[in-house]
């Protein structure tokens, strides 16, 4: 069983720096800021963790929908068995 808290914590941090380096070249190739400010999010394939989503909600999208093929609850169930 790998451990939840340190599977967060590099989460938070890849999502941190891998989504912020995207906004960053995407506002600077289009020259606009705050690009997705009041803007509705369509993702797919989220992986084992809505970090992106609420990321981008933090980073003032209006809304983030997530579609994703695995069975995300199954994790938290896992997860808060420990």
């Amino acid at each position: 069983m790998r451990d939840e808290k340190k599977h967060v914590q590099y989460n938070i941090g890849y999502v941190i720096n891998a989504v912020g380096r995207f906004i960053e070249n995407l506002s600077g190739c289009s020259g606009i800021e705050n690009l997705f400010q009041g803007k509705v999010i369509l993702e797919f394939g989220a992986g084992d963790d809505l970090a992106t989503g609420l990321y981008m909600i933090a980073m003032g999208t209006k809304n983030n929908v997530t579609f994703e093929e695995n069975n995300l609850a199954s994790y938290a169930l896992i997860a808060a068995k420990g």
